[in-house]
């Protein structure tokens, strides 16, 4: 018996260790399967590491996008150190108890880190700020393993890079160069698209218009060219979302070289930022109707023909920047453009000319903000008289401010910024500022108008228009010139 288990116990211990020799064969295949150079862990781990460092350069590219509007942007004033100063550039930075703005050459650094709170003054980023979670890698906070960094080079770019674990692991992922637009974000996918003779439109549109599939990149950028062929035009219904097929569109950049934006293109969208290049022409009828989640948009004054409706439906919160001034809109314009529109209108879009308007207005009394409200309608008489003309109350005036949850001077002021009718008396006061004239004396002003149309001196040109100085002065009433002063102004700065 006992000779019977010593034997058994040889050969269970036999076929254990050849059990063992097999399973450790398998496990080495198994191993070399899961972490191999080609093991499924390992490809796995590589498409994280590609998602993480995806995501990342997608959130700086859009806040780079952001920085490019706000460069763009028009702007209040600047306070630093308790000193007022005008800026082109308007970033609220929270600090104690007021608010900081932004100085007017904020670099893209600086917006990363005092604005939007994504860097630390190393340049690494906080990843959960950016992205809103943790990733899967570039967690890290020492600055040199682990982790994504905006670095600028000596040209003024910034560089997102990523720093892994090792010493030597080092990615770049994207360059941001001053200057270069919305070059940050990737062009959407071309086969999403189909072109005709320059017209692209929306690959399978029917099945996203009527919402039987969901557009689900949220920023778009439009390529420029499809299979060789240059885009020109964006087709009627481009992404309108009149059945919500489009609604998680949030930003559309639109190429260089296209010349028409068809009718009901982004009718309804959920669009908030869209840029239009200075080669686009013409916008049709309804383009921008009811997009009412656009706070601002600028046109253009490339763009020599705008259709009915175009920015119908729109609010009093959103703001339209047209680069001509109201005096040199085309009469290609449809004067219904506008039918049904809240949105404020500032024509002669200049991004320094918001700073001005603020900076101008703010210490002016109730009284000198009413005489430029006179100096805006062209109302000669006093404002009482002003209110008789228009059949209101001085009490129906003022509730307009109580209506807007504003004081009567805040209302005031809001009021003469962006003006009637899309003109105000300090859009004139900015030319005038921009081009030197401020403090110039009466007769300077007439000397300049003189030359303005080829004569030496403004007795010279009376005598060109064959006009007295009393029949001058006249003629400046009846137009609704509070003064001569300023009549001369307006010809000479802002006509």
């Amino acid at each position: 018996m006992n000779k019977k288990r010593q034997k058994s116990k040889g050969i269970t211990l036999i076929a254990l260790v050849i059990t063992i020799i097999v399973l450790l064969i398998l496990a080495g295949v198994t191993i070399a399967t899961l972490f191999g150079e080609n093991g499924i862990l390992t490809k796995a781990t590589e498409a994280q590491s590609e998602q993480a460092d995806a995501t990342v350069k997608e959130a700086v590219g859009l806040a780079w996008n952001e920085y490019q509007m706000m460069l763009n942007d028009t702007t209040g004033k600047v306070t630093i150190n308790n000193t007022k100063i005008a800026s082109t550039t308007q970033v609220k930075i929270q600090g104690e108890e007021k608010n900081y703005l932004a100085t007017p050459t904020m670099t893209f650094w600086q917006f990363l880190e005092e604005e939007k709170h994504y860097i630390n003054e190393q340049g690494v980023i906080d990843v959960k700020a950016l992205v809103g979670d943790k990733l899967s890698k570039g967690n890290g906070t020492d600055g040199t393993t682990d982790v994504y960094k905006i670095e600028e080079t000596e040209e003024g770019a910034y560089v997102l890079v990523y720093y892994g674990k090792e010493s030597d692991d080092k990615k770049e992922l994207a360059t941001f160069t001053p200057g270069s637009g919305s070059g940050a974000l990737e062009e959407t996918d071309p086969n999403l698209f189909e072109i005709e003779n320059g017209v692209i439109s929306v690959k399978d549109w029917d099945n996203y218009y009527n919402n039987r599939n969901e557009w689900t990149v949220e920023n778009v950028v439009i390529p420029s060219e499809i299979n060789g062929e240059k885009v020109m035009a964006l087709d009627y219904n481009f992404m309108s979302n009149n059945y919500g097929g489009f609604a998680n569109v949030k930003t559309v950049i639109i190429p260089d070289g296209v010349k028409i934006i068809g009718s009901s293109a982004f009718h309804a969208s959920n669009i908030e930022t869209i840029i239009i290049p200075n080669s686009v022409i013409e916008i049709r009828n309804h383009a921008f109707y009811e997009c009412n989640s656009i706070e601002k948009i600028i046109i253009p004054n490339s763009v020599v023909q705008i259709e009915r409706d175009v920015f119908s439906g729109w609010q009093s919160t959103q703001t339209i920047y047209v680069e001509f001034k109201v005096s040199e809109i085309p009469n290609t314009w449809d004067i219904n453009c506008f039918r049904d529109c809240d949105a404020k209108r500032v024509f002669g879009y200049d991004p320094d000319y918001l700073p001005f308007a603020q900076e101008y207005l703010e210490n002016k009394n109730q009284e000198e903000l009413e005489e430029l409200v006179l100096k805006t309608v062209r109302h000669t008489g006093t404002f009482d008289e002003f209110l008789a003309d228009i059949e209101m109350t001085r009490e129906e005036w003022e509730q307009q401010a109580s209506d807007e949850g504003m004081s009567y001077i805040e209302w005031l002021k809001e009021f003469l910024i962006y003006g009637d009718n899309s003109f105000s008396w300090v859009q004139v006061e900015f030319e005038v500022s921009k081009q030197g004239g401020t403090g110039k004396t009466v007769e300077e002003l007439e000397t300049l108008l003189a030359q303005k149309n080829g004569e030496e001196t403004f007795e010279d040109l009376l005598t060109k228009e064959n006009m007295t100085k009393e029949q001058f002065l006249e003629v400046l009433k009846s137009e609704g010139y509070r003064s001569e002063e300023d009549f001369l102004k307006f010809i000479v700065y802002y006509y």
